[in-house]
């Protein structure tokens, strides 16, 4: 007979969260005998939306499961009082496991326990899980994650996974979490297969200029190639012309990224204060957007700036 009967993982939408969520659910299935798990875009996939929403429903829920675990979902930093107050209110329903490797302020952390929260906050996406981190899965949420801090253990054969991860978790979710569970390396493999290969590339000193059309979804994956096929550090890719989903209008986009096992400084901390008011994404994953016809331009400003 296990301890508990009915449990709740609650994970993120990325590759990382995937993992997180997966790995998770195999950890807690050696001591509760069901375990349900709620990782859907976009109710656990948008931070603001999750804090607003979905985390009253699962509040709603909370009395039917004898624990919870909330893995790779950090609180949303615009309200991080009323998100840790919301977190607190499950926390006095019934047993309930916060796991994260986000930042989070020593007061929130013991405001959060003193409702008996079990607050755990990692420094690596590597071990973010519930239990004991799996040797090879954890390892390939943290390469998706593009955590640093795993770089020494990285394998082309993880690499090749990751990016299988990457794919499958904006078409599946559910089946990239079940294949986790299962250890299913083959659905990732092939998954990979369809992030677009570069061919067409320039190296500049330490950037290199993808030329190749790349589908939008794929930039950025497209561009973290190239930095691997060349072993440049940065990566710079124009695309002209482009239609800006929210209003239509027609943009240069200027896409750059820093390979995410190079030491070199972020993207963010190299670009002039012109081009960082243009710019948005991770430091080491910048896009910016300008009038057509200025692409051209901002790109070749961008490679002076990083090389």
């Amino acid at each position: 007979m296990k301890e508990y009967l009915n449990c709740l993982v609650v994970g993120h939408t990325d590759g990382h969260g995937a993992v997180a969520t997966a790995i998770s659910i195999k950890n807690l299935q050696k001591e509760c005998e069901n375990v349900d798990y709620i990782a859907k875009f976009p109710d656990t996939g948008v931070i603001p939306k999750f804090w607003k929403e979905t985390i009253s429903d699962i509040k709603e829920k909370a009395k039917n499961y004898d624990k919870i675990v909330f893995v790779d979902i950090p609180l949303d930093k615009f309200t991080l009082e009323e998100s840790a107050r919301k977190l607190s209110e499950i926390c006095s329903i019934t047993e309930t496991h916060y796991v994260d490797h986000h930042e989070m302020p020593e007061e929130i952390k013991e405001f959060l326990e003193k409702y008996g929260c079990k607050v755990t906050v990692r420094k690596s996406a590597y071990d973010t899980v519930y239990g004991k981190p799996d040797l090879k899965w954890n390892l390939v949420g943290a390469i998706s994650d593009r955590d640093p801090t795993i770089r020494h253990k990285v394998t082309e054969e993880l690499q090749e996974l990751a990016d299988g991860l990457d794919v499958l978790v904006r078409k599946d979710l559910s089946k990239a979490i079940d294949a986790i569970i299962k250890n299913k390396e083959s659905v990732f493999k092939e998954e990979a297969k369809r992030v677009p290969d570069p061919h067409d590339m320039e190296v500049h000193g330490s950037v290199v200029v993808v030329k190749d059309e790349i589908p939008e979804t794929w930039i950025y994956k497209v561009l973290d190639k190239a930095c691997r096929k060349t072993g440049a550090d940065y990566a710079i890719y124009l695309s002209e012309n482009r239609r800006d989903r929210t209003t239509g209008e027609l943009r240069d986009y200027v896409s750059v990224v820093k390979y995410w096992l190079s030491d070199k400084p972020s993207v963010k901390s190299k670009l002039s204060e012109e081009l960082q008011s243009e710019a948005f994404g991770h430091p080491d994953a910048q896009t910016i957007v300008v009038e057509p016809g200025r692409g051209k331009e901002v790109a070749r400003k961008l490679l002076d700036e990083l090389r």
